[in-house]
């Protein structure tokens, strides 16, 4: 009804347009004045050459000369376009009543109405792009960002329940609130999935791990438990945007049980087959590795000479126990051979209740969970051998969340998650013509444009990127709305 009354309005300036244009001329264009009653399929074929049938304001047929343009279309249109081009859109645009229709509030309205998101506006981003002109007005608009397909990062959440989180005091629930937490906040802008080590179904003993472990002399009923303790890890939930609810039923239906071990490295490859082989060929891949024990579960390992990770020291040495040997360098390597195909490890080490560091004790023995007797002292491995997986997984600090209080492991397994968090967002929408006149805001907060790209924000060909502080402020493991205004 409005696009109706609009195109009526600018009816009534051409009309009286056509009638001036009509004398200017003087020509043999004949016209037949307006017959009340009689439309246009009774009109048309009394009307002399070069004229056409048209309507009036009320309705009336009449002859009018074929240069006026006709009624029925609006400014946006490919006549009007063509119209503008020619000596007598000059003469219009100097007239009095092209004046006045361009003052009128029916001209302003026009401006404003949907056309302007048509092709006559040139861009979703300003709608204003001006027919038959290169310039672009950068009119008000607020547009939420998210990133592009590319920029969506891809995460395994690579998590431990060997019963070490939860025998002593339990780390499992403030780590899943965590995981639940920060899943749920990103789901949107991270491809999040689930690992778990060891794999809660238990498989069939592999019969050369068996022998391996056989050929230390442990029996075969003590092998074969041993075996299961240390069960590969397997993928639980694949990697997927809006995964947080998956995940988190996964994590309660899965809590740590008695006689289960850390196989970090089988879980590690399972997490790294299905980031290559499910995912998209351009995203980032990282690997997040909750844990609260170091890696064992490698039955290659002698047990008569191996840093034992039991909580009976000397254990492995004692019952040829090599399942619960630490397996610190295949862990590394491994780290490193994933960093080689360009999957990130952040590696978040639980090391609550580490033993002290004394002298050794008898036969150069030193009580359980990673510790070495190093020249007559008792050394605990925990924090250099996570500094090691956390250096090869990509940190060249060899920096890991490290956890040693209880009440720590909520935020620090939050932060660690959030850091993935992307801060590179799609502004493919928007001309980069009007880049300097955007204003971008953080949960309604403007950030400041930085071209030094160290603190704020900058755009360059379809892609902005947040730096510094701005970006610390949207991996902080919670919601947030990004938008822009060109302005």
């Amino acid at each position: 009804m409005f696009t109706k009354v609009i195109n009526q309005r600018v009816g009534y300036s051409l009309m009286g347009l056509s009638v001036l244009l009509s004398g200017l001329f003087n020509a043999c264009l004949d016209s037949i004045a307006p017959q009340t009653g009689v439309g246009c399929e009774t009109l048309a074929s009394e009307c002399p050459e070069q004229t056409e049938c048209q309507l009036d304001a009320l309705g009336n047929a009449f002859c009018a000369p074929v240069m006026d343009p006709p009624l029925t279309n609006n400014a946006g249109t490919e006549t009007a376009g063509v119209m503008a081009g020619t000596e007598t859109a000059g003469v219009m645009a100097g007239t009095e009543t092209a004046g006045v229709m361009a003052g009128t509030e029916t001209a302003g309205a026009m401006a404003g109405i949907e056309a302007a998101g048509t092709d006559m506006a040139g861009s979703e981003a300003g709608g204003t792009m001006q027919a038959g002109t290169e310039a672009f007005m950068c009119g008000s608009f607020m547009t939420n960002l998210k990133p592009s397909t590319g920029n969506i990062p891809e995460v395994m959440l690579v998590v431990d329940r060997s019963y070490s989180m939860v025998n002593r005091e339990d780390r499992w629930t403030p780590a899943l609130r965590a995981m639940s937490q920060v899943t749920q906040a990103l789901e949107e802008t991270v491809s999040f999935g689930l690992t778990l080590f060891p794999d809660p179904n238990r498989v069939s003993v592999d019969p050369n791990t068996l022998n391996t472990c056989m050929s230390w002399g442990r029996g075969q009923l003590l092998c074969e438990e041993d075996i299961g303790a240390c069960t590969p890890g397997r993928v639980i939930v694949n990697q997927a945007l809006n995964n947080s609810f998956s995940i988190r039923e996964a994590l309660n239906d899965y809590p740590p049980l008695p006689n289960q071990a850390t196989p970090t490295v089988s879980a590690l490859q399972e997490a790294a087959n299905a980031l290559i082989n499910q995912g998209s060929q351009t995203s980032e891949k990282i690997i997040i590795l909750v844990t609260d024990g170091l890696p064992g579960c490698n039955f290659e390992i002698n047990p008569q000479n191996c840093t034992c990770l039991t909580n009976v020291p000397s254990f492995c040495a004692a019952d040829d126990f090599a399942g619960m040997c630490m397996n610190d360098e295949q862990t590394v390597q491994e780290i490193t051979r994933l960093a080689g195909l360009g999957i990130k490890t952040i590696v978040v080490g639980i090391t609550i209740g580490s033993p002290a560091e004394f002298d050794c004790i008898g036969n150069d023995e030193c009580p359980f969970g990673g510790q070495a007797c190093i020249n007559g002292q008792c050394v605990n491995l925990a924090p250099s051998v996570l500094s090691a997986m956390a250096r090869a997984g990509g940190d060249p600090s060899g920096n890991y969340y490290s956890i040693e209080n209880l009440a720590d492991i909520e935020s620090q397994v939050t932060l660690a998650t959030a850091s993935v968090a992307p801060c590179i967002f799609d502004i493919q929408n928007i001309p980069e013509a009007v880049y300097e006149q955007l204003v971008v805001y953080l949960d309604g907060m403007v950030v400041p444009r930085d071209e030094s790209r160290m603190d704020g924000w900058w755009a360059n060909r379809g892609v902005l990127e947040f730096y510094g502080s701005a970006c610390d402020a949207i991996r902080d493991g919670m919601s947030h709305r990004i938008a822009a205004r060109c302005e």
